[in-house]
């Protein structure tokens, strides 16, 4: 039996203490006392934060748009256990009284039990084939992100194992939950996502949400943020705020440090606020976490500094705006690169952000910066790939994803700051970089053939436009803040 603390960054109001019997499925044997996984079986993703953002951006494009928030009970168990039948040990202080006396009892395990390699993947195709009675259909790219049509309106469902999110109308979104209630136990009291405030929010999957006086759809990290500062002031030395998260390291020779207790547990946090309300702080973030296993004075300095930053904006929100319309949405997507940011291997970093736009409003649902695989030798190349891997990883899947939500195919535009880049990609060819294909694994003519095949539009930006630029390399205050307004809004 696991026991924990849920909501642990929260006020004790919030906190609750969660129970869950878990096999240890690290160690399952077969009739040969050999090691076994349990069978063959698909692995099997949970919903992804870009799907639970869609869905939060899509009922502020209805009129009457509202989310419900559910628990499902006991999750795991109400899906069988598949592969081979399989058999456990119970600790002896579970064990029922007729069976004393006996040499090595065994039991029969028959649900999906938390632990088990092959559970998570059981309980999806349970999921799937339950919600896909009710007429749920689960999207081609993200199978645990559902659609349905109801009163002529589409539904969104968001399953993130036991926890799930229905965007839509809210009177359609009741129906559906009346109906979910009759195939899961779900008796946890629904939060209703219109019902809630900044001092009584919806915690979900970590994140506060509600709706604030402007009638925006607040991602709120804040009470993280906190919680972050408070357990690690180790790394803070005096406490001094910044007004930027990342900045160059200038120490060409630094301080080897073996062990820094707490290191990677603040890489975790940063990285998990990062990537659900604080965009902000990504690139920060990630140099941060590649010198996690080699920390040195550098790295030092550089999470004093992310500290310091988010001391004094730990305020910041992600906020979606009220933006009903009849118009079909589009897909946005910035991409840009840097030249040689690591200075350890001379690679450059990619970033973009990925936008869906309802008339004219555009609401951030994606965003990554990460280093290349490989050295470039030209900006050219850098963005390239760059704009290679927004196009590939979040453009096209999030384009996917709202043309079925829409019933209709729906437009892409990726803009870049790099005019030879889209020349290059409108040619499909250079002789310099024929490279390319080998060392960064992109192909120029898969590029010019989905852009002459109109899956996207490649628009030209004026680099201080670009808001993937905060994604690339350390920006001075100025064109840092410049940035994280087009990209957060200047009042979040």
């Amino acid at each position: 039996v696991i026991l924990a603390l849920k909501n642990a960054d929260m006020p004790e109001v919030y906190r609750q203490i969660n129970a869950r019997l878990v096999a240890q499925g690290c160690i399952i044997l077969d009739g040969n006392n050999r090691k076994s996984d349990g069978g063959d079986f698909d692995y099997d993703k949970p919903a992804s934060l870009a799907g639970l953002c869609l869905a939060l951006a899509y009922s502020q494009s209805l009129e009457d748009g509202d989310v419900a928030f559910f628990d499902i009970d006991s999750a795991y168990l109400s899906a069988k256990l598949g592969g081979p039948p399989c058999y456990g040990r119970l600790p002896r202080s579970m064990r029922p009284r007729h069976w004393r006396g006996m040499t090595d009892p065994v039991i029969r395990i028959e649900g999906a039990l938390y632990g088990f390699p092959r559970a998570g993947s059981d309980y999806s195709v349970e999921a799937r084939r339950r919600l896909k009675k009710l007429g749920w259909t689960p999207f081609d790219a993200e199978m645990n992100l559902y659609w349905h049509t109801r009163n002529g309106k589409r539904q969104l469902l968001v399953l993130y194992v036991d926890d799930g999110a229905i965007a839509g109308r809210k009177s359609d979104v009741q129906e559906a939950m009346n109906e979910l209630k009759k195939i899961y136990p779900i008796t946890k009291k629904i939060q209703w996502l219109r019902n809630a405030s900044k001092n009584e929010p919806v915690r979900h999957l970590g994140v506060d949400l509600y709706i604030d006086e402007s009638d925006h759809v607040v991602l709120d990290g804040s009470r993280y943020a906190q919680h972050i500062i408070e357990g690690n002031e180790v790394f803070r030395y005096g406490g001094r705020q910044y007004n930027t998260p990342a900045a160059e390291m200038v120490n060409d020779m630094p301080e080897m440090i073996r062990s820094k207790d707490g290191a990677k547990r603040l890489v975790g946090q940063l990285l998990w606020l990062a990537r659900t309300t604080r965009p902000d702080l990504f690139l920060a973030v990630v140099l941060l976490a590649a010198r996690v296993d080699r920390w040195d004075s550098n790295a030092d300095a550089a999470a004093r500094r992310i500290l310091g930053y988010l001391e004094s904006t730990k305020e910041r929100t992600l906020r979606y705006e009220k933006c009903v319309t009849t118009e079909l949405p589009s897909v946005e997507t910035f991409a840009d690169a840097s030249l040689g940011t690591c200075r350890a291997t001379r690679r450059s970093m990619t970033g973009y952000c990925t936008f869906i736009n309802f008339g004219g409003h555009s609401l951030l649902i994606d965003w990554a910066a990460r280093r290349q695989r490989a050295v470039s030798t030209s900006i050219t190349e850098a963005e390239l790939a760059a704009i290679h891997e927004a196009i590939q990883v979040s453009t096209l899947p999030l384009q996917e994803l709202v043309s079925a939500m829409m019933g209709r195919n729906v437009s892409s535009v990726v803009f870049t700051d790099s005019q030879s880049a889209i020349r290059t990609i409108k040619n499909g060819f250079s002789s310099r970089l024929i490279h390319m294909s080998r060392t960064h694994e992109i192909s120029l003519g898969w590029l010019k053939e989905r852009s002459d095949a109109g899956d996207f539009v490649l628009t030209h930006v004026r680099s201080e436009l670009n808001k993937s630029d905060i994604f690339t390399k350390p920006l001075e205050r100025i064109a840092f803040e410049r940035c994280r307004a087009l990209l957060m809004g200047d009042d979040c």
